[in-house]
């Protein structure tokens, strides 16, 4: 998706808390989409335009609101380096969402943050990767490096996935984080206690991986309990590739624990390889 020059530095030229719609919890966000745009004086009017989109698994409607819970607002970014190879991290399988799935870095916001705020202090604790925002040039930089950060898509995310009456109902905007130098001159530390493996892969073969026949395992790193390190290691394909029963409509055998990437993530993968 191409997204103009204007639109980023309306994004990022005045960066700001402003509050967020009283979205109604349990009802699907996309049949709420009109709160993004009726007030310019919110969070997310700036992001209005983007796509939206949700897990085909969604069941939520109007017979599911409950007045006592809030909906969770986060960010996720896409880390990629010059030569197209983004960085993707595995949850702990001790977690209390979507363990043992395979996601790009990102979380909840915190009280009093925006998008922007939000997705800097994630990338920090969970890659160490310190991004900063430079007054003088409007720009974010890294090392004094410019640093590319464009909004992609917006995504509602309920967990138990698939659920009527969901626990968590969380509205997620996904970045692009365009680095101007490979991954091996990006200095990062992952986060141990929420991260357990990750991997460096050209996007184009990460699409590869779930939509189409590419089956060579993955060299990635993996925590180790012993020596408290992440040591390197071999990652079998099928790690990836959710067991798909109809791959159009991505709809996949729940049934099934098994570790993969999830449908947001995924939905990012689509939008940013040149397959």
């Amino acid at each position: 998706m191409i997204i103009s020059n204007i639109m980023i530095i309306l994004l990022f030229s005045k960066i700001r808390n402003l509050p967020f719609p009283k979205f109604k919890y349990g009802k699907c966000l996309l049949e709420q989409r009109e709160l993004l745009s009726n007030n310019k004086n919110n969070e997310l009017y700036k992001y209005h335009k983007l796509p939206m989109t949700h897990p085909p698994s969604c069941k939520l409607d109007n017979s599911n609101q409950e007045k006592n819970k809030e909906i969770n607002f986060a960010s996720v970014g896409i880390i990629k380096d010059k030569d197209g190879k983004v960085l993707l991290t595995r949850r702990k399988n001790n977690l209390s969402q979507f363990p043992n799935t395979w996601v790009f870095p990102g979380g909840k916001l915190n009280k009093n943050e925006n998008f922007i705020t939000g997705l800097l202090r994630e990338i920090n604790e969970e890659t160490g990767i310190k991004i900063y925002y430079d007054e003088k040039t409007n720009k974010y930089k890294y090392n004094g490096l410019n640093i590319l950060i464009k909004p992609i898509f917006l995504y509602e995310s309920i967990f138990p996935s698939g659920s009527k009456k969901p626990t968590h109902q969380n509205l997620i905007v996904f970045f692009s984080i365009n680095f101007p130098i490979i991954y091996n001159n990006i200095k990062y530390k992952i986060q141990k206690s929420e991260i357990d493996a990750f991997i460096w892969i050209d996007i184009n073969i990460l699409y590869k991986i779930i939509y189409m026949d590419y089956n060579e395992d993955i060299l990635g790193f993996k925590y180790n309990e012993i020596t408290k390190k992440y040591k390197s290691e071999y990652f079998n394909y099928k790690n990836f590739r959710p067991n798909f029963i109809n791959v159009k409509k991505e709809i996949i055998d729940s049934s099934l624990k098994k570790e993969f990437i999830t449908h947001g993530h995924r939905t990012a993968i689509k939008f940013l390889s040149n397959v």
